[in-house]
C-alpha cells in the first residue's frame, strides 16, 4: 500500500487514503485469513523485523459466519460485544455458548477440512459499567465451573466445596472477596473470584518490564520509552484528552508491554488452580476487567483507552504463551489432585488432563465487551481499540517518512507536547463544534464514522454519546496530527 503521508492540511486525497486505509484494514481483519490481517505492514521491508503483523496471533475469521441473532455479537474475529443481558449472569454458560457457536459443523469439516477456523473460549470479559464494591478500574481472576440442573445446596445456600473455597479465599492474604458475576452482594458458589490487581498496578508491572522508573504521565523527561508509558498511563488527567499512538511507537516496545500482561494472565494459572476443590471439575478461568464508568456525556473513559486495548490485545494473543494450554484445561498441579476418587467409573485426574490437552489443540482466546445496554460505553471501548490496532499498524507501515522527520510543537493544529490535545472531557459537545471546520477535523470525524458504521452493522443499536465520541474524536484528531 502507498505510503498516505500528510503533505499539508488539505491534502485531500491523503485524508481519503486514511480512509480508505481504515476500511480496508477492517475488511481485512473481518473477511481474511489470520496472516493478512493488516495489509497496511505489506510495504515495510520484511529484514528490518516490522513486516510482521501486530496482530499475527489473533485468531483467524471463523470459516462459517455465526447466525445474526446470535448474541453478543461478533464485531470482529473473536471480539464479541453484547448488553449485560446478552451475557447474562453464568459466565460458565456463556463460555460453552462460544465454544458451540464457534465449532464448525459436521457439514463445513467435510467441505473444507483443512482451512476450520478452532473454536473459542473466553480468556477476557470486560465490563463497562459500575459494580458494586468496586470503586475504580481493575481486573480479576475468576474461576467458574457449569451450573446443574437439579443440583442440591445445604441450607445455608452453599456446598461444602463452596465453604471450603470461601474460607480459603479469606484465609490467603493475596486473594480477595468471592464475587458473583453477576456483581450481586450474594456468593455464587458457581463463580468465584480468586484475585484481582488494579488497573494502575498492571501498569507499574508494564512499565517494569520495559525497565522504566517513570509511571507518571507528567514525566519531565520525553524517551521514546517514556512517551509510550505517558500513552498507556491510566492515571493521566481526567480534564485532558490525550493523544493517540506515539510517533516514536516501537513494536519492540509494544511486544513487551504485550508480553508482560500475558505473564500476568497466565503465568500465576498454578496458584489459581490450587485453589480449587478437587471436586470442581470441568472449570474455567477467565480474568474479568472492571470499568466503573456511567453513560454520561461528561463521563472522562479516554484515560484507559490505550491499557484497555494492550489487555484486549494480549488477551487476543494469548495462545503464544507457553501456558496457555494448561490455562484452556484448567489444569491442576499433581499435588491437589492426590487423593481424587474416580467419579462413575471414570478416572478424574486422567479426564481432566485427556480435555486439556483436547483444548489445547483446537480452542482460541476470544474476548467479551459489555456495558448495561451494549451500545454506548462497550462499543466506545470497542471503537477505540480498532482504531487504535490500526494506527499502531500504519505507525509501522509509514514509520521510515514519519517517525523521526516530524516535529510536533505545540500550537500547531491544536497539537500540544507529549501528543496530547486541548479538548475538555466536560465540554465534549461544545469542542466538537469548536474544531469542526479544520481539514484534520473533518479526517478524524470521518474515521471515527467508519468504525461506528462497521461496528453498527453487526449491532444495529450502536448509539453512542456524545461526549464519549467527541474522546474517540479527540484521540484520532492527535493521531492524525502527529502524521
Amino acid at each position: 500500500m502507498d505510503s498516505h503521508t500528510f503533505h499539508g492540511p488539505g491534502d485531500v486525497n491523503a485524508e481519503d487514503d486514511l480512509v480508505a486505509s481504515l476500511r480496508a484494514f477492517l475488511h481485512t481483519w473481518t473477511e481474511r485469513q489470520q496472516h493478512a490481517v493488516s495489509t497496511v505492514t505489506e510495504s515495510v521491508s520484511p529484514s528490518d523485523g516490522r513486516g510482521d503483523s501486530l496482530s499475527s496471533n489473533f485468531p483467524p475469521p471463523l470459516r462459517a459466519s455465526l447466525p445474526r441473532s446470535f448474541r453478543p455479537c461478533e464485531m470482529v474475529p473473536a471480539v464479541y460485544l453484547g448488553s449485560w443481558q446478552d451475557v447474562g449472569g453464568d459466565v460458565a454458560a456463556l463460555i460453552q455458548r462460544l465454544q458451540q457457536a464457534t465449532s464448525c459443523s459436521e457439514e463445513v469439516k467435510r467441505e473444507s477440512p483443512a482451512r476450520l477456523a478452532a473454536p473459542q473460549q473466553m480468556a477476557l470479559l470486560v465490563r463497562a459499567c459500575p459494580l458494586s464494591g468496586v470503586s475504580g478500574p481493575q481486573l480479576e481472576l475468576h474461576v467458574a465451573r457449569p451450573r446443574k440442573c437439579g443440583s442440591r445446596r445445604t441450607p445455608n445456600g452453599l456446598s461444602a466445596a463452596g465453604r471450603r473455597l470461601t474460607t480459603m479465599t479469606k484465609a490467603a492474604p493475596s486473594i480477595s472477596r468471592p464475587a458473583a458475576t453477576t456483581g450481586e452482594a450474594s456468593v455464587s458458589v458457581h463463580d468465584v473470584e480468586v484475585t484481582h490487581l488494579g488497573l494502575t498496578d498492571l501498569y507499574k508491572r508494564v512499565c517494569a518490564a520495559l525497565g522504566s522508573d517513570s509511571c507518571s504521565p507528567s514525566s519531565a523527561t520525553s524517551s521514546p520509552q517514556n512517551t509510550l508509558m505517558q500513552w498507556l498511563c491510566p492515571d493521566g488527567p481526567p480534564s485532558m484528552c490525550r493523544g493517540a499512538i506515539p510517533p516514536e511507537f516501537s513494536p519492540g516496545e509494544w511486544d513487551v508491554c504485550v508480553g508482560a500482561v500475558r505473564e500476568v494472565l497466565l503465568g500465576d494459572y498454578a496458584a489459581c488452580m490450587e485453589s480449587v476443590p478437587a471436586t470442581w471439575r470441568d472449570v474455567y478461568c477467565y480474568w474479568r476487567l472492571v470499568l466503573p464508568i456511567f453513560d454520561a456525556p461528561s463521563e472522562p473513559i479516554q484515560q484507559y483507552f490505550a491499557m484497555t486495548t494492550l489487555l484486549l490485545h494480549a488477551a487476543l494473543s494469548l495462545s503464544a504463551h507457553s501456558n496457555y494450554s494448561k490455562w484452556l484445561g484448567a489444569e491442576r498441579s499433581e499435588e491437589s489432585n492426590v487423593g481424587t476418587t474416580p467419579v462413575n467409573g471414570e478416572d478424574v485426574q486422567g479426564g481432566r488432563v485427556a480435555a486439556a490437552a483436547a483444548a489445547a489443540v483446537t480452542a482460541l482466546p476470544c474476548v467479551v465487551v459489555h456495558c448495561h445496554a451494549g451500545k454506548s460505553r462497550s462499543v466506545s471501548f470497542v471503537a477505540a481499540f480498532l482504531l487504535q490496532e490500526w494506527m499502531m499498524c500504519y505507525r509501522v507501515a509509514h514509520a521510515p517518512s514519519t517517525v523521526g522527520t516530524r516535529s510536533t510543537p505545540a500550537g500547531a493544529d491544536g497539537e500540544h507536547a507529549n501528543n496530547t490535545h486541548s479538548t475538555t472531557v466536560g465540554g465534549a459537545a461544545s469542542s466538537i463544534l469548536q474544531v469542526s471546520k479544520t481539514p484534520h477535523s473533518i479526517t478524524a470525524r470521518r474515521l471515527v464514522d467508519t468504525v461506528m458504521a462497521h461496528l453498527r452493522s453487526r449491532r444495529l443499536c450502536v448509539d453512542v454519546n456524545i461526549g464519549f465520541d467527541a474522546q474517540l474524536h479527540a484521540m484520532v484528531h492527535a493521531f492524525i496530527d502527529g502524521l
